[in-house]
């Protein structure tokens, strides 16, 4: 989910200048940008050119217009794509104004940082109301998550998914 935050959230964040909504959207070290016009630079970096540029009349809009996450749990790392339509406004010397559009794709290659706490605050929270709780749930790095992302593959392919996601054989219909 933050991987696709992190796609959707830049666009409103940069162009609507929330920059301290924006910085956070990064790791607080080792963010970098690579754009048409300032190769790889430091997220703090970009932030700055593009407060500068806006004070100068840059006008540059981005558009969302599809977003996927590729995700290996193994490894901790993503691949967030986003496909976009990026509009800048120029203004040439003998006073006409324009617009130039273009589609692009934004790939932000992710690495997860620090242990993500899973559900266990949920399920304090709902042991207080009585609930039992389930302690196997899939989370991002065990077997049940590994299974669960299989099932979706193999549900897709018409393929059986009982036992990749711990259905009683009993249970009718079987899946």
């Amino acid at each position: 989910m933050c991987v696709s935050e992190l796609c959707k959230g830049w666009p409103v964040y940069r162009d609507a200048s929330e920059w301290n909504h924006y910085r956070h959207l990064f790791a607080k070290e080792g963010a970098f940008v690579f754009t048409t016009w300032s190769g790889g630079l430091p997220i703090d970096d970009i932030i700055y050119t593009s407060i500068k540029g806006r004070a100068n009349g840059d006008f540059i809009m981005h558009r969302e217009t599809g977003t996927l996450v590729d995700l290996n749990p193994a490894t901790q790392r993503a691949v967030g794509k986003m496909k976009a339509t990026i509009t800048q406004r120029f203004s040439w010397d003998d006073g006409v104004d324009f617009d130039v559009e273009c589609n692009c794709r934004f790939i932000n290659f992710c690495l997860k940082e620090g242990a993500s706490p899973g559900y266990q605050y949920l399920a304090v929270a709902q042991s207080r109301l009585g609930h039992p709780i389930l302690a196997d749930l899939p989370t991002m790095d065990d077997q049940a998550f590994l299974d669960l992302y299989a099932a979706m593959d193999a549900w897709l392919l018409g393929r059986p998914v009982g036992d990749l996601l711990g259905i009683p054989k009993e249970a009718v219909p079987r899946y």
